[in-house]
C-alpha cells in the first residue's frame, strides 16, 4: 500500500447538494474563527482521515450537512472553518492535531479541503497536512508559478464539463505542479449527462473518495472497534444466534441435560434448591462463586433467555431435579424482545405458569422481582423502566395470592430514574459483585422464614 502523504484534491465548477442534518461541535475560540465538527457515528469504523473544509463563496451558499454526512457515512471526520483566513487555517489544523486523540482522527492523516484556486494554495505553507481539496473555478497561465506549499503533496484536479474553455489555462496550472513534483492527477465530469441522483455533489465527492482509496487514506488504521460497534455487533451475533437455536435447540433443553443427569444419578438433598434464570441468574455463580459453595444450590441460569424458553426447559432444569424450592428470575429480556415482541400479561403468564407446574410438583415458588433498568444498552430506546415497575406489581400480586413468596430486589436496587444504581452495575441491567451482595441477604432472608 502507498504511504499516505500530504493530498491536494482541487475541485473545479462543482454542485454541492446538501440537505440532511449531521450533529456539529462548536470548536475553538468563535471571537477568532468558528470550526465546526462532523464526528464518524460509533457504529462506523473510523479511517481516522480527517477533512477540514476552508468554504469558499461558492461553498457557502450550500447546506453543508450532506456533504459532511456523504465523508462521516464512510468513516472520514469532517471540519468546517467559517473564517478561512491563512491564520485560521493554520489554527484550526493545529487544533486538530492538538485534539486528536479526543476526535478520535489520527495527526498524520489531516486533510485541507478549499476554495478560490491559486489564493488557497497560498494558505497552504508549512502546513502539516495530508490532502487538500480546493474548487477552482478561472486560472489565467501565469497562476501556479510561484506556488509555496510543499512539492510532496499529491493534486487531484477536478472540473465538471464547463471548465473545458479553460482548458489551456487549467492545462498550464497542471503543468506547473507537475514540475514542481507533486504527483497530479486531472478529471473533468460532464454532469449535463447526469441524473439528479449522481448530479453535483456525489460524482465529485465518490471521486475523491476513490483517489483518497488509492492512497490508502479510507482503509481503518486500527483493529480495535468501540465499545459501540461491539454491541451492535454482539447483538446482530446473538440473533443470528437465536435463529440458529429456532430450528435446533430454542430453548437449550440440551445445555444442562448432562449436568442433570448427574445429579440424578446422586442422592436427592431433601433441601435442593434450583435457580432459574437468565444471564442474571448465570453471571451469579460466576460473579460470587462462594455463595453457591457447599450449599444445595444449583443454578440453571442461561445468559439471553425469556420465560417462554424456560417455560420449555422448565421440567428437565427444575421439575425432574426434585427441588425443595424453586427461585425465578425472569422476564427482562422479554421486555427487551429477545425472541420477539411480547406483552407484559403474556410474560406474566409464562412465569405464572412455571409456578404452577412448580406447584403442582410440590415445589415451593420464589418469584424474583425484575431488577430495575434505565434501558438495555443492546437494544436502547425501549423504556423498558415503567414496564419492569408494572410487572412486578403483576408478579407480587399473584406470589401473594397464590402461596409462593416474592422476593423484592427492585426496591434495593432502582434509583431515581428507575434505573439501577450505578454502584450495582456496569452496564445498568447486570448486577456486578456489590449488586449480588445486596441481593444475596434479601434472598436468604426469604429463604429462612421459608425454612422455618
Amino acid at each position: 500500500m502507498k504511504a499516505i502523504t500530504l493530498f491536494v484534491v482541487l475541485l473545479l465548477g462543482c454542485f454541492w447538494e446538501a440537505n440532511a442534518q449531521e450533529e456539529t461541535v462548536a470548536l475553538g475560540n468563535d471571537t477568532l474563527w468558528n470550526l465546526q465538527c462532523f464526528k464518524v457515528e460509533p457504529e462506523v469504523i473510523s479511517t481516522k482521515t480527517s477533512l477540514l473544509f476552508v468554504p469558499g463563496e461558492e461553498l457557502a451558499k450550500e447546506d453543508f450537512d450532506t456533504i459532511a454526512r456523504f465523508f462521516t457515512d464512510r468513516g472520514i471526520a469532517v471540519f468546517k472553518l467559517d473564517n478561512p483566513s491563512a491564520s485560521n487555517v493554520e489554527k484550526s489544523v493545529k487544533y486538530i492535531r492538538e485534539n486528536s486523540k479526543e476526535l478520535n482522527v489520527d495527526p498524520n492523516h489531516i486533510g485541507v479541503v478549499g476554495y478560490g484556486g491559486k489564493p488557497f494554495f497560498d494558505r497552504l505553507p508549512d502546513l502539516p497536512v495530508h490532502f487538500v481539496v480546493s474548487a477552482l473555478q478561472k486560472f489565467d497561465d501565469a497562476q501556479g508559478e510561484k506556488l509555496d506549499f510543499s512539492d510532496t503533496i499529491p493534486v487531484l484536479m477536478i472540473a465538471n464539463s464547463e471548465c473545458q474553455r479553460d482548458i489551456k489555462n487549467l492545462n498550464a496550472f497542471y503543468s506547473v505542479l507537475n514540475k514542481r513534483g507533486n504527483e497530479t492527477s486531472f478529471l473533468f465530469v460532464d454532469t449535463e449527462k447526469t441524473g439528479p441522483d449522481t448530479s453535483g455533489s456525489n460524482i465529485h465527492l465518490k471521486m475523491i473518495c476513490d483517489w483518497l482509496s488509492g492512497y490508502g487514506g479510507l482503509e481503518p488504521l486500527f483493529a480495535e472497534k468501540t465499545e459501540a460497534q461491539k454491541k451492535a455487533e454482539d447483538w446482530v451475533n446473538f440473533q443470528k444466534y437465536l435463529e440458529n437455536l429456532l430450528h435446533t435447540d430454542w430453548a437449550l433443553r440440551q445445555r444442562f441435560a448432562e449436568a442433570n443427569k448427574n445429579l440424578k444419578q446422586q442422592s436427592f438433598p431433601p433441601d435442593r434448591i434450583v435457580f432459574m434464570g437468565n444471564s442474571i441468574t448465570e453471571g451469579w455463580i460466576n460473579a460470587d462463586p462462594d455463595f453457591f459453595k457447599e450449599t444445595p444450590f444449583v443454578n440453571r441460569g442461561i445468559g439471553g433467555q425469556t420465560t417462554s424458553q424456560m417455560l420449555v426447559r422448565f421440567r428437565n432444569d427444575v421439575v425432574e431435579l426434585k427441588p425443595k424450592a424453586v427461585v425465578i428470575l425472569a422476564g427482562t429480556n422479554d421486555i427487551a424482545g429477545n425472541t420477539g415482541p411480547i406483552s407484559l400479561e403474556d410474560i406474566f403468564g409464562n412465569i405464572a405458569s412455571m409456578a404452577d407446574l412448580a406447584q403442582t410438583n410440590n415445589i415451593q415458588v420464589f418469584i424474583c422481582s425484575i431488577l430495575p433498568a434505565y434501558d438495555y444498552p443492546w437494544k436502547p430506546g425501549l423504556n423498558p423502566a415503567p414496564k419492569i415497575a408494572k410487572l412486578n406489581k403483576m408478579l407480587k400480586t399473584y406470589a401473594d395470592a397464590n402461596d409462593c413468596i416474592f422476593v423484592d430486589y427492585y426496591s434495593a436496587m432502582i434509583d431515581e430514574r428507575q434505573g439501577m444504581k450505578s454502584e450495582y452495575s456496569q452496564d445498568g441491567v447486570h448486577p456486578n459483585l456489590d449488586g449480588y451482595k445486596v441481593m444475596e441477604p434479601i434472598l436468604q432472608k426469604a429463604l429462612k422464614n421459608f425454612k422455618k
